[in-house]
């Protein structure tokens, strides 16, 4: 009875997590159809806040920063921690140390809402380090 409760826990959650992988690859087609046809954005509602980004930056390398972002929000749910997901850490406070597009798209009003809360988390935590004073050079 136990072993039967717990094969059918796995396989629950084997298949949550498959659903979600499967969500997430769908979600980056869609990041590269924005990245093949930008005037896809239009889909958003002319005052979006998205627009701006746009504007300053093109559409192509919006698209390629949302793509970016969704990319390392599969790592930050899905990958278990240990060194595949350090690497992974890293190469995501180096895109954001250098691309600060990446960081205006965290800061659009919906990121909490479409991001998930382990990424977000990876953000604030970069964006607190970031923003406190480097230490004095000896």
């Amino acid at each position: 009875m136990i072993g039967t409760l717990l094969t059918l826990a796995l396989t629950k959650r084997t298949a949550d997590r498959t659903v979600s992988v499967e969500a997430q690859k769908l979600l980056l087609e869609i990041n590269k159809a924005l990245l093949a046809e930008p005037q896809l954005f239009s889909i958003y509602k002319p005052d979006d806040e998205l627009h701006p980004l746009i504007a300053k930056h093109g559409g192509k390398l919006v698209a390629f920063g949302c793509l970016m972002i969704n990319l390392f929000e599969i790592v930050f749910a899905q990958m278990p921690r240990g060194r595949e997901h350090t690497t992974w850490q890293g190469y995501f406070e180096d895109s954001l140390d250098r691309c600060p597009l990446i960081c205006d798209l965290f800061e659009l009003r919906e990121a909490d809402k479409i991001y998930h809360e382990n990424l977000m988390a990876a953000y604030r935590a970069w964006k607190q380090r970031a923003a406190a004073p480097a230490p004095p050079v000896a």
